[in-house]
Protein backbone atom coordinates (compact mmCIF):
# COMPACT_ATOMS: atom_id res chain seq x y z
CA UNK A 1 0.00 0.00 0.00
CA UNK A 2 1.38 3.50 -1.23
CA UNK A 3 0.96 6.58 1.41
CA UNK A 4 -1.46 7.99 -1.76
CA UNK A 5 -3.46 5.11 -1.39
CA UNK A 6 -4.38 5.96 2.43
CA UNK A 7 -5.42 9.39 1.76
CA UNK A 8 -8.31 7.13 -0.65
CA UNK A 9 -9.72 6.49 2.57
CA UNK A 10 -8.85 9.47 4.59
CA UNK A 11 -9.21 13.21 3.59
CA UNK A 12 -5.67 14.25 5.36
CA UNK A 13 -3.01 13.37 7.54
CA UNK A 14 -5.12 14.01 10.78
CA UNK A 15 -8.12 12.39 9.96
CA UNK A 16 -5.65 8.74 9.70
CA UNK A 17 -3.98 9.45 12.90
CA UNK A 18 -7.56 10.52 14.97
CA UNK A 19 -8.40 7.25 13.40
CA UNK A 20 -5.48 5.52 14.66
CA UNK A 21 -5.90 6.73 17.99
CA UNK A 22 -9.66 5.96 18.65
CA UNK A 23 -9.00 2.20 17.31
CA UNK A 24 -6.36 2.11 19.83
CA UNK A 25 -7.95 3.22 22.62
CA UNK A 26 -11.25 1.18 21.74
CA UNK A 27 -10.52 -1.79 23.66
CA UNK A 28 -10.68 0.42 27.01
CA UNK A 29 -13.43 2.76 26.06
CA UNK A 30 -15.80 -0.67 25.91
CA UNK A 31 -14.63 -1.60 29.27
CA UNK A 32 -15.12 1.92 30.59
CA UNK A 33 -18.96 1.97 29.42
CA UNK A 34 -18.94 -1.71 30.60
CA UNK A 35 -18.33 -0.45 33.77
CA UNK A 36 -20.97 2.39 33.91
CA UNK A 37 -23.88 0.13 32.75
CA UNK A 38 -23.46 -2.50 35.45
CA UNK A 39 -21.89 -0.01 37.96
CA UNK A 40 -25.45 0.35 39.58
CA UNK A 41 -24.38 1.80 42.60
CA UNK A 42 -20.57 1.69 42.97
CA UNK A 43 -19.60 4.85 41.69
CA UNK A 44 -16.15 3.93 41.73
CA UNK A 45 -16.84 1.20 39.19
CA UNK A 46 -15.99 3.10 36.28
CA UNK A 47 -12.57 4.28 37.86
CA UNK A 48 -11.62 1.25 38.67
CA UNK A 49 -12.03 -0.62 35.63
CA UNK A 50 -10.09 2.40 33.77
CA UNK A 51 -7.25 1.43 36.04
CA UNK A 52 -7.90 -2.36 35.29
CA UNK A 53 -7.65 -1.08 30.90
CA UNK A 54 -4.39 0.79 31.88
CA UNK A 55 -2.61 -2.12 33.75
CA UNK A 56 -3.64 -4.67 30.56
CA UNK A 57 -2.47 -2.42 28.15
CA UNK A 58 0.18 0.22 29.11
CA UNK A 59 1.33 1.99 25.80
CA UNK A 60 -1.96 3.16 25.63
CA UNK A 61 -2.50 4.69 29.22
CA UNK A 62 1.20 6.63 28.96
CA UNK A 63 1.59 9.61 26.71
CA UNK A 64 4.39 9.21 24.27
CA UNK A 65 7.45 9.91 25.22
CA UNK A 66 9.39 12.52 23.13
CA UNK A 67 13.03 12.15 21.60
CA UNK A 68 15.58 14.28 22.29
CA UNK A 69 16.88 17.25 20.80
Amino acid sequence: MTVQALYHYFPNRDALITALIAKAYEPLADALQAAVDTAEDNPAAPGMAHRCGTTRHPPRARPPRRSAG
